[in-house]
């Protein structure tokens, strides 16, 4: 049986410019572009029903993808 991740998190990376895609049970993938990273954690998300929130690089946090979506 699978376990359910509950939050995939698209965080700034301060040292490369980059952004990261951070989840309870994966390693930190590293992504060049807001959008490919955006669009890895919702299909992450989407995959395990699972929420996802994008970090901007002023400490704010908007939500990208609830459970229950499509």
């Amino acid at each position: 049986m699978a376990v359910q991740i509950a939050e995939v998190h698209v965080l700034p990376h301060a040292t490369t410019g980059g952004w990261t895609l951070d989840a309870a049970d994966a390693v930190s993938t590293w992504f060049a572009t807001l959008a490919e990273a955006e669009q890895a954690a919702r299909r992450q998300a989407g995959a395990q029903d699972a929420a996802a929130y994008v970090h901007d690089r002023y400490h704010r946090v908007r939500p990208l993808r609830r459970p229950g979506q499509a």
